[in-house]
């Protein structure tokens, strides 16, 4: 995302940052004798501190243009995040300025909470804002971080607060915030800081930025860009136990108030946020992304029916080849359909891969990537040796046996050749910007999120750009823009407005699709609400359907939708699209001739993923009251050791050894789970393994007073590896078996010893 610059003394020049190469605040200034740690310091320095942490290679001085009170500031690269003694030094130093935190607005609304301030509520508390935009892709990337920091100290006075400044005035509607915190599955406290009003007071130049904040409602520390994971987790560590050493930690728990239900859109649909819809163009067969769902729907174009549901009945995320029921998604988005109608190739965005359904098999399996997000702009390798990063669709590239993919992620279309699996970048520097060129690897695209052929030509929804773009397909590639945006590397040049090129406004377009044969492109205006026209040899755009307001109405006057992130073509009829009405979780089909819109009825089998459900043992050894809790292993795939009792009361020691070639996975926290008894209490039944070394990690497992006695219990251990000279990271799981008796053991010893061999599932953080 294009970084922001500005402060209260006026607006600083953009700065773009690389994602790839994470930074993190300066080393603090050293203090002077005099100064008071609670007096807070003046909003001059604040700013000075804070722009030299957000530009890396600026010191104080240049941002104010005199030399700072204390002493010239360091480069961050001196702190050591893996030596926790560099962190400490760290905190000792930045905790004598008290730089205070700006406090939230009153005016603002929030969402799971109350509003809430640093110096009543969070005080006593370690908290980590994380300054985002829903449209964003980093953003995206940041949240697996989140929530693997939340898992890890849900028992310690540390809070994330997501800050939702937005980019898109789509984005600053509550409403429509909230639609993205239950897609995304966000549980911790939002603020809607619409005018960016905190944004601005802190200093934040980018989305996402994290900001550690103490629990004086103190700054610490500030981190713009994605992949800062183990380092924001360090300083947490660190944080934590600095301030507990100094008394000033209250670990009394937020009043957290998550909606029962927040889903708008068509009531009682089985639907979930779907994202991308497929056509088939020899059977009435349409192809649904349910994406909220992890799963893909193969239905009935003509009446609506299931044929075959791909992924769990219970909306389980993850990366797991196998037949359609043991298949796993995480958040799949575009498809196609191979040539001969046999195989169906997925964008499987959040596990970073593209998978291939064998519609006559029924068996999935992975073409390309390995539930890692990749940061790699070249490609080059095939299968599970490749990563990616983010892939939102896929098309066939005409005349060949490749599909072209819309790489999200690194802001590019890739190449991926079948059946090798190998991919390539086809098009674009991996620079987040609006640029044209002569040839297609000198281009630049804007999370391109959509794409359509049209003869030579595809067609590409830039939509952090705003436009409508073309790529020719012939030749060195030449790419021009068709409609929207403002050519360059500004990516604020959105709105509504029908037009040419560059005079038409878009806001933020996630699909297109051909009709009447391949000579005009309807694009799916999402944060618009509409659907529009293109025609490419005019250069023009003028609005088909929707009233530009969030909603679900059918009919040719007043027709409306909300966020539609998915179109396809109707082979059968030149004149049709159907539309993946995202938001309203709804299927439409829209007639470009009659311009009339409907909502398609899906049948009464087509079934609803009940998210979170566990298979199999409910209620059983007697504890009749223990809440459903849904396996973080592949039973099917996972060793089972029995260690036969342990005492009621008894602990478990896990300890962890992984192989001297392989190596912990850095962006996923390895954990274990407890099963088989009731939940309350004060005993933890989920946790992380915490890593010792790069081969080592432990974790000890209460057992709850709660368990009966005779009952048998199990410890779940999912450990994430990687092998690094193959690119290649997978799970291996086990599981413990014991029996709770009164006269077992106080103290059992489990050991998983990492089994590289085994073909686990692999799940995206």
């Amino acid at each position: 995302m294009v970084a922001i610059m500005q402060d209260a003394l006026g607006f600083i020049t953009s700065l773009a940052l690389k994602p790839l190469q994470p930074r993190s605040l300066i080393k603090p200034l050293h203090a002077s004798s005099t100064s008071n740690p609670e007096s807070g310091s003046s909003r001059q320095e604040f700013i000075r501190f804070f722009f030299a942490a957000a530009t890396g290679a600026m010191t104080a001085a240049t941002i104010l243009d005199h030399v700072p009170r204390y002493a010239q500031a360091v480069s961050a690269d001196d702190v050591d995040s893996d030596k926790p003694q560099t962190v400490q030094t760290y905190l000792e130093d930045i905790d004598k300025y008290n730089l205070k935190c700006p406090e939230f607005p009153k005016n603002l609304e929030w969402v799971n909470t109350g509003p809430l301030s640093f110096q009543k509520d969070l005080r006593g508390k370690v908290v980590l804002m994380d300054f985002w935009t829903y449209c964003c892709i980093n953003c995206m990337h940041t949240l697996p971080t989140l929530a693997r920091l939340e898992k890890k100290y849900a028992d310690k006075p540390f809070q994330v607060i997501g800050v939702h400044s937005a980019k898109f005035e789509n984005e600053k509607d509550t409403r429509n915030i909230k639609e993205a915190i239950a897609r995304y599955k966000i549980e911790h406290p939002v603020v809607n800081d619409k005018d960016m009003a905190m944004f601005t007071a802190v200093g934040v130049n980018s989305w996402p930025s994290l900001v550690l904040v103490g629990p004086r409602g103190n700054l610490l520390s500030i981190w713009p860009g994605e992949g800062n994971g183990e380092k924001v987790d360090s300083f947490i560590e660190g944080a934590l136990a600095f301030y507990g050493e100094k008394g000033l930690l209250d670990n009394t728990p937020l009043k957290i108030s998550r909606p029962t239900s927040v889903r708008g859109g068509l009531a009682g649909s089985p639907l979930s946020y779907p994202g991308k819809l497929h056509v088939d163009p020899q059977q009435p067969r349409l192809f649904v992304s349910d994406s909220g769902n992890n799963r893909v729907l193969v239905l009935d174009r003509n009446t609506g029916g299931l044929i075959s549901a791909v992924g769990s009945a219970t909306g389980e995320p993850g990366l797991e080849d196998g037949d359609f029921d043991s298949a796993r998604f995480t958040n799949p988005q575009g498809m196609c359909l191979s040539a001969d109608g046999r195989v169906l190739y997925v964008c499987d965005t959040d596990a970073h891969a593209i998978r291939a359904i064998d519609l006559e098999k029924k068996v999935v399996s992975t073409v390309v990537g390995n539930g890692e997000q990749g940061f790699d702009y070249s490609g080059g390798k095939a299968g599970k040796a490749q990563y990616l990063s983010s892939p939102w669709d896929v098309v066939l590239k005409p005349s060949s046996s490749s599909l072209l993919v819309a790489m999200a992620g690194t802001h590019q279309i890739w190449e991926v050749e079948l059946p090798s699996g190998k991919a390539s970048c086809y098009s674009g520097t991996g620079r987040e910007a609006e640029t044209n060129a002569g040839n297609r690897i000198d281009a630049a695209w804007a999370q391109p999120s959509g794409l359509a052929l049209g003869g030579q030509a595809l067609y590409v929804a830039d939509s952090e750009s705003s436009t409508v773009r073309e790529l020719s397909l012939e030749g060195a590639g030449k790419t021009r823009t068709l409609v929207g945006g403002s050519l360059g590397t500004s990516l604020f040049a959105f709105g509504d407005k029908d037009g040419n090129g560059a005079k038409a406004r878009l806001q933020h377009p996630l699909a297109v699709a051909t009709v009447r044969g391949g000579t005009k492109v309807v694009v799916a205006d999402s944060y618009n609400h509409k659907l529009k026209l293109v025609d490419p040899a005019q250069g023009s755009v003028k609005t088909l359907a929707g009233s530009g307001k969030p909603g679900l109405s059918d009919g040719k006057q007043g027709v409306q939708f909300w966020e539609p992130g998915g179109l396809a073509s109707d082979p059968t009829d030149s004149d049709v699209v159907w539309v993946a009405d995202t938001n309203n979780h709804a299927i439409r089909v829209f007639n470009v001739a009659s311009n009339e819109v409907s909502t398609f009825a899906l049948g009464k089998d087509v079934p609803k993923a009940e998210a979170g459900a566990r298979k199999g043992e409910g209620g059983k050894n007697g504890e009749g009251d223990q809440q459903a809790q849904r396996s973080i292993l592949n039973r099917r795939r996972a060793r089972v050791i029995d260690l036969g009792p342990v005492g009621k009361r008894g602990s478990v020691q896990v300890q962890v050894e992984v192989p001297s070639d392989l190596t912990f996975t850095a962006t996923r926290t390895s954990e274990w789970q407890l099963l088989g008894v009731a939940t309350g209490g004060t005993a933890a039944t989920r946790g992380v393994i915490n890593k010792e070394s790069t081969n080592r990690g432990s974790a000890l497992v209460t057992i709850p007073s709660a368990a009966t006695e005779g009952a048998v219990v199990e410890v779940e251990s999912a450990v994430y590896f990687c092998e690094e000279d193959k690119g290649v990271c997978r799970t291996d799981g086990v599981v413990f078996k014991l029996q709770v008796t009164e006269k077992g053991p106080a103290k059992v010893v489990a050991t998983h010893i990492v089994d590289k061999g085994q073909k686990s599932r692999v799940g995206p953080v």
